[in-house]
């Protein structure tokens, strides 16, 4: 509680909890003006025009600074007219809202923090309720498919997905969705009417409000058709050059730089004889030249056939 006067503002009382808020004893503020607590002149200007106008203000969100080290803090405000000791003055009664305010200031930074990396995301981020409808979808599902956000609020979920349905996969996740669980990394191929079909990646959490009732599902989406293509297109090389190794006459083999076979012809197994059967992506070389050894194929033993089996190996590591 403070009290100052109507005609300059000066401060004809405070209470303990106004003078510890201001960080100056009550004798010290005695006197001073009260504009002078305030960020800039005009704030109480205004608030006075309010009270002449309309008789009191109340429940003002306002800031006030310290008189110890200037920090501004955040009151709730109202002001009354009143007499004391026989002159006009203005009665004051505030409440602490610092706290309140700064969390209110945080939850918002967090709120935009949160809806630029939304905004800025090639994914795009929604929410259903406990229907299964959207409620909300962020700004990147537009850039990915042309449709606004708002034309997509109140569809079912679940009916957009059912059609597209064709793999084991595909149906796993819709019961999961029924049965209201998590689903992650579920990837299909989206239709766009008016555009090409896009491969996207879906993941959603089912929502619960206070009570533990289920509210909905929260969720994440990315288009990952470049990706996908990618994939495709270094598949169909991939089957090209497999398909040319094995009309070879001559047998083929790849290994990787830890001597492990990456692919090979049929023509290489049929030459492998014997040991054809361990010819598998991932096999050591050594384990293939040892088998070799064991089927007989070198016509040394003990000692030498050791050696020329490192003289082997030495050749497969120093290829010309």
């Amino acid at each position: 509680v403070s009290i100052t006067s109507a005609a300059d503002g000066a401060i004809l009382f405070v209470n303990r909890w106004w003078s510890e808020t201001y960080g100056r004893p009550a004798e010290e503020l005695i006197g001073t003006r009260m504009s002078d607590y305030y960020p800039a002149p005009e704030i109480r200007d205004d608030l006075l025009q309010r009270l002449q106008s309309e008789g009191f203000v109340r429940n003002e969100e306002t800031q006030v600074k310290r008189a110890d080290d200037g920090a501004l803090i955040w009151i709730l405000l109202s002001l009354y007219p009143i007499e004391f000791d026989g002159q006009k003055a203005v009665l004051a009664w505030a409440h602490d809202i610092n706290e309140r305010k700064v969390a209110e200031t945080e939850l918002r930074v967090n709120e935009q923090r949160l809806q630029n990396f939304a905004d800025a995301s090639a994914d795009w981020f929604w929410e259903t309720d406990a229907e299964n409808r959207f409620t909300y979808i962020s700004d990147g599902f537009e850039r990915a498919t042309g449709f606004t956000p708002e034309s997509q609020y109140g569809r079912d979920r679940l009916r957009l997905l059912r059609p597209a349905a064709s793999t084991p996969n595909d149906f796993e996740v819709l019961r999961k969705l029924e049965a209201r669980e998590a689903v992650r990394d579920h990837t299909y191929r989206y239709s766009i009417q008016g555009r090409d079909p896009m491969w996207i990646r879906s993941s959603a959490l089912p929502i619960h409000d206070g009570h533990g009732n289920f509210a909905g599902y929260r969720g994440s989406t990315a288009n990952i058709t470049a990706e996908i293509e990618a994939r495709q297109h270094l598949q169909s090389i991939a089957d090209r050059y497999l398909s040319a190794i094995d009309s070879m006459s001559d047998g083929v083999a790849l290994w990787d730089a830890d001597d492990r076979l990456v692919v090979c012809n049929q023509r290489f197994r049929e030459l492998s004889g014997d040991t054809g059967n361990i010819i598998r992506s991932g096999v050591i070389f050594e384990e293939t030249v040892r088998a070799t050894a064991a089927a007989g194929s070198f016509a040394a033993s003990g000692d030498t056939l050791e050696a020329e089996i490192q003289e082997r190996l030495a050749a497969q590591r120093n290829l010309p």
